[in-house]
């Protein structure tokens, strides 16, 4: 599909953000999934990063996002996308969900019953949005590109007085919406598959999956020369970041971004890429240490040097954990990948990855990258440039 034609401005998006946060029924509050709809719209509507206008982007949170509000805000949306040939829209919804027959998003006013132990045990249908309206409403939105955003079923953040192995509340099954992916496209992202939860750590700001859809609209991760996110980058950095940061909570857990389209090859924009002025060689951040691509050469390392690597490496969640290390693997260029001997013995496993990696012109530097993708600048990261950056200038 070809790209969006540039303005100053990604002028054919429109979004509708709901985070319901705050619920009527305290004990079911989720407060940062207000702020994820919230944190999503300042970055959509950032003219240096996604470019949306103000004005076509509506953001309901809390008391504000009861039924009436959502249905009537959905409304507003197929009317304002009418006429728009070439519209994208998003449509998010952050807070509790729950299947009884059909599934059902729970705004804010949505009712529970409890049980003698004073847990949640079952909805009040009436109170809660059925999937049925929803999907009715969303038919309406004709729009030549439309993203549908679910971050439901929460666990992390949830209010202290709601026990989670009793309550009724699950993901969304996306096969409800395989009616509505009727031609291209139409894309439908859930924040975990239908057998996981959502999860957000104790005192951070954003939900995982948030934090990380966030940073990809921010450009990290994205690798294009285009000025444009599309579809793909979006999901392809979701499904790598996402399951490695739910591994670091205690005890870690799953969590796996799922996308259905009518065509899951199809790719389109989304919103602008650094306000349309995308990651061109002129404007993209300088490098950090130990990473230029000045040293992509093939590289003998000393065995004390290799050593010192392993162990900077060893440091790394990323790479002491076996399963997010399999991940940052299968994130390498597949001929040196398909090279690298696994070894159940951690630190061997991680020896044999370096000294694969050492033997391919660039491969330390791509081992390097993809750590980083997942560890940030976190202090064991910066522990592998500082010896990363001394093995190269010896």
């Amino acid at each position: 599909m070809k790209g969006i034609a540039m303005t100053e401005l990604f002028s054919h998006g429109h979004a509708l953000l709901i985070g319901v946060g705050n619920y009527k029924d305290t004990k079911i509050s989720v407060p940062m999934t207000a702020q994820d709809a919230e944190d999503l719209g300042k970055v959509l509507t950032d003219t240096q990063l996604c470019g949306y206008p103000p004005s076509q982007v509506t953001v309901l949170t809390n008391q504000d996002a009861n039924k009436s509000r959502i249905l009537g805000a959905l409304d507003t949306l197929a009317q304002r996308v009418q006429g728009d040939a070439d519209a994208t829209v998003i449509v998010f919804f952050a807070g509790h969900g729950t299947k009884n027959g059909d599934y059902y998003f729970l705004p804010y006013e949505t009712q529970l019953t409890y049980n003698v132990l004073g847990n949640p045990s079952d909805i009040v249908y009436s109170t809660a949005l059925s999937n049925t309206v929803f999907l009715e409403k969303v038919r309406q939105i004709e729009a030549k590109r439309l993203v549908i955003l679910f971050n439901t079923c929460h666990a992390g953040g949830v209010g202290t007085t709601l026990s989670l192995e009793s309550d009724p509340f699950a993901p969304v099954p996306l096969g409800l919406f395989d009616d509505l992916l009727t031609g291209s496209g139409k894309v439908i992202l859930s924040s975990s598959q239908v057998t996981e939860r959502s999860w957000g750590k104790g005192g951070a700001h954003n939900s995982i999956f948030v934090t990380h859809l966030l940073d990809a609209l921010r450009g990290k991760g994205i690798k294009t020369e285009g000025k444009t996110i599309n579809i793909l980058d979006v999901f392809k950095h979701l499904s790598k970041a996402v399951p490695v940061d739910a591994r670091t909570i205690n005890p870690p857990q799953l969590q796996t971004p799922v996308m259905k389209a009518y065509d899951v090859t199809e790719d389109f924009p989304i919103a602008l890429l650094l306000g349309g002025v995308g990651l061109s060689l002129d404007t993209a951040p300088p490098a950090l240490p130990g990473t230029a691509k000045q040293f992509s050469r093939l590289l003998k390392l000393e065995r004390a040097q290799k050593s010192e690597l392993v162990n900077a490496l060893l440091a790394c969640p990323t790479m002491r954990d076996r399963h997010t290390r399999d991940v940052v693997v299968d994130n390498l260029p597949n001929n040196i990948k398909n090279s690298i001997v696994r070894n159940a013995a951690d630190r061997v496993d991680v020896n044999n990855i370096v000294t694969r990696c050492a033997d391919f012109a660039g491969g330390m530097e791509e081992l390097v990258e993809v750590v980083r993708d997942f560890e940030g600048d976190s202090l064991p990261m910066q522990g592998v440039d500082a010896v990363w950056q001394h093995i190269q200038s010896a």
